[in-house]
């Protein structure tokens, strides 16, 4: 999925799996 966020483009996946949200979520940010 790409976003916009201020003007920026953003990229986030879930790994190939449905979004489940009652489980954890991990968020890793690479700059």
């Amino acid at each position: 999925m790409r976003f916009e966020i201020d003007g920026e483009t953003i990229f986030a996946t879930t790994g190939g799996r449905s979004f489940d949200p009652s489980q954890p979520v991990l968020i890793f940010l690479h700059g």
